[in-house]
């Protein structure tokens, strides 16, 4: 029941980019999964109180759309993309790629979204000072992101997407997920050398808004995604 809510909304964006009466559309509290963007054109349409998975950009077309109070867990550019009268109007935007660049203080975001042709002056974390992150609570969170693109991972998955500090998220925060039931141990299943290998025990609902409790001490952090 965790992907219906993402199945509804990467059906909706698959119509905008290909009927035409779809367009002049306003869409409300959608959530859409992984990359639902990149590679779409859509036009005319007002997105209100949506969330956004992680999402290239890469030959997506967009053209006069709002975005009003929406939340995106990763906005990544790209050379091939066109960009014309898109607005973001009292947004939460978590992170923004640029190459293998990853920004997330609110000065360099707002500056990359701008230069890219986005209008993004009005928007809450992208305007004021950089609020302060734990850093045990950023790398939880980049784990977490790493589940919306497959509900089970291997530990190696884990390591290459973590880079150096896979060993602190081994040590230090994956028990405290485990015993939550944030995250959960499965059998491994593939090729080659077995190894451990986990899924989430929270919906994808949850790992898209994980962000918004960066500035929460990591216990707090899991202690909320296991309440949810």
């Amino acid at each position: 029941m965790s992907y219906v809510a993402e199945n509804a909304a990467a059906l909706v964006i698959r119509l905008l980019d290909v009927l035409p009466d779809a367009k002049q559309a306003e869409l409300r509290g959608l959530h859409f999964p992984v990359d639902a963007i990149r590679g779409r054109k859509i036009s005319g349409v007002r997105f209100r109180k949506c969330s956004f998975a992680q999402t290239s950009l890469d030959a997506a077309m967009l053209t006069r759309l709002q975005f009003e109070n929406c939340e995106f867990a990763e906005i990544q550019l790209a050379d091939s993309m066109e960009i014309v009268d898109v607005r973001f109007q009292d947004c939460v935007i978590n992170c923004v790629r640029v190459g293998q660049a990853e920004i997330y203080e609110p000065v360099g975001k707002l500056k990359a979204l701008n230069e890219a042709g986005f209008s993004a002056g009005e928007n809450r974390d992208l305007d004021g000072p950089e609020p302060v992150i734990d850093e045990l609570t950023e790398l939880a969170e980049r784990a977490l992101r790493t589940f919306l693109r497959a509900t089970a991972v291997n530990e190696s998955t884990l390591k290459k997407r973590l880079g150096v500090r896979s060993q602190q998220f081994l040590d230090e925060i994956l028990p405290l997920m485990l015993e939550r039931r944030v995250l959960k141990e499965v059998d491994f299943t593939g090729g080659g050398r077995p190894q451990r290998r986990f899924k989430v025990g929270i919906s994808m609902q949850d790992i898209q808004e994980a962000s918004r409790g960066r500035g929460l001490p990591l216990a707090d952090f899991v202690e909320t995604l296991a309440k949810d």
